[in-house]
């Protein structure tokens, strides 16, 4: 297995479930029982068609949340790193529940400029989101952001 196809897996798995305990909190029911249609956003560099999102959409109709019954996802994409900012402060003008940031800093930065109340999901690819001061803890998080941090080895 390579190492993309690897960091693939991994990526589906933790933030699918991280997003899934998050819809399964008392705020929004669980996916068995809760007609709530669920509204997850993302803002993106990489089309929703790549390996990474494809496998997120899997593991979340696995943990039965399905696109169009129980959830909603707004994916946006941009090219552009200095439009992130306004493309996560979109997304909570569409009023989303939670919001994915995943990979790069500028993700994380965006959405926690744009929502100090929303929950966010962090992917951290390449920063350390402790050592930077954007979560106190990864186990214990404070505040509206938690997630998973993935530090890569530069060998």
């Amino acid at each position: 297995m390579e190492r993309r196809e690897f960091i693939a897996l991994c990526w589906r798995g933790a933030v699918a479930c991280q997003v899934s305990s998050w819809i399964a909190s008392p705020r929004f029911g669980n996916a068995q029982t809760s007609p709530k249609m669920v509204r997850v956003g993302t803002v993106s560099t990489q089309p929703r068609t790549t390996p990474l999102w494809v496998h997120f959409d899997q593991r979340l109709r696995e943990l039965g949340y399905v696109e169009g019954r129980n959830l909603a996802v707004e994916f946006l994409e941009s090219s552009q790193y200095d439009r992130y900012g306004e493309f996560t402060k979109e997304l909570v003008r569409r009023k989303v529940d939670i919001i994915i940031a995943s990979g790069i800093e500028i993700a994380l930065t965006s959405a926690m400029a744009a929502t100090k109340t929303l929950p966010i999901v962090m992917v951290a690819i390449d920063y350390d989101p402790i050592e930077r001061g954007y979560v106190t803890s990864l186990a214990r998080p404070t505040g509206n952001v938690t997630g998973l941090f993935f530090q890569q080895d530069s060998r």
